[in-house]
């Protein structure tokens, strides 16, 4: 059971870090995948090898606005973070020479069983096959996914990608299930079209 104030603390902290993470970040904005292809600065596919999960201390650009000028400075936000080491197969976009790449993202329960988690987070499981779309965080010097749940998936029938918060069964009767042919397909005439 969480106390009063560590329920209190894991509020103040979502409110703040929903203040300094951009916008379609935080918020699940379904956009045309080739949106997210070419915000990517890497898109992989992959193995979850391991999974660890605890408090940190991260720095966010916090942007704020006060008589119409708009001012930034960085802010360390103490929090409880995920981190997923995926051993990478194939790398779809980007250059990584590195057979190992730890994604972090915001969320997770720590040692002592307090715990964040926010809608837009995905969530994978050790030895999920992944594919993922993601930007590198030069403050944190980490990798994080474009879009959070939107640009994370689960690979399944070697095939399919589902979004990490979807059920498979859904994506399957609805058939709209990207293929991984298909999103390669798209990163070549994206590349193209250059």
């Amino acid at each position: 059971m969480i106390s009063k104030g560590q329920a209190l603390k894991t509020y103040f902290y979502l409110l703040l870090i929903l203040n300094v993470i951009p916008l379609d970040a935080s918020v699940i904005v379904e956009k045309p995948i080739e949106k997210y292809i070419e915000k990517a600065d890497l898109i992989i596919i992959g193995k979850v090898s391991d999974i660890e999960m605890f408090e940190e201390t991260l720095l966010f650009d916090d942007l704020t606005m006060s008589n119409g000028v708009v001012s930034e400075a960085l802010k360390e936000v103490t929090s409880i973070y995920t981190t997923y080491t995926i051993e990478i197969d194939e790398v779809l976009s980007g250059l990584f020479t590195n057979k190992i790449i730890k994604i972090k993202v915001l969320g997770g329960c720590s040692d002592n069983g307090e715990c964040v988690s926010l809608s837009s987070n995905f969530h994978f499981a050790k030895e999920n096959k992944v594919l993922m779309l993601l930007n590198y965080d030069e403050l944190n010097d980490v990798f994080r996914s474009t879009a959070n749940s939107v640009t994370a998936y689960r690979v399944y029938n070697n095939s399919i990608l589902v979004n990490s918060n979807s059920k498979y069964d859904n994506v399957l009767q609805n058939g709209n299930g990207l293929t991984i042919d298909e999103l390669k397909s798209k990163i070549m005439s994206m590349k193209k079209a250059r």
